[in-house]
């Protein structure tokens, strides 16, 4: 019941305000690929908590670290899109990049780790 009342509640939401709620939904999908990064990282590690912790990590630091920062000078925007369109490409961009840095740097320790394991001197 819990669920149907949310779902109608966002239908009314996205019916009333249909601009912001489509800007909204493309923000939050522009995370997709940082979602994509670190599952195909943490499927491929031996320590998944930490793998998927260190990734998360690393998202949020490339992506507000290295992220252009956006000055308005004059006016503000007019629009929904005037706000949202510089957006999308950097939150597309570098949290994968950070994620895939910081969880690769795991995958890469964890990969060096059973090596030495393997091969005592």
């Amino acid at each position: 019941m819990l669920g149907v009342t949310v779902f109608g509640l966002i239908c009314g939401v996205a019916v009333k305000y249909p601009e912001e709620s489509l800007a909204i939904f493309l923000l939050a999908s522009s995370m997709m690929p940082t979602a994509g990064v670190v599952l195909m990282l943490v499927s491929f590690s031996r320590h998944r908590m930490i793998t998927l912790m260190i990734s998360c990590l690393g998202a949020v630091l490339l992506g507000g670290c290295c992220a252009p920062a956006r000055h308005h000078m004059g006016p503000g925007p007019k629009t929904v899109w005037e706000a949202v369109r510089p957006d999308l490409l950097p939150m597309a961009i570098f949290p994968p990049l950070g994620a895939l840095l910081f969880g690769g740097a795991i995958l890469l320790d964890e990969h060096f780790e059973q090596r030495r394991k393997a091969d005592p001197p």
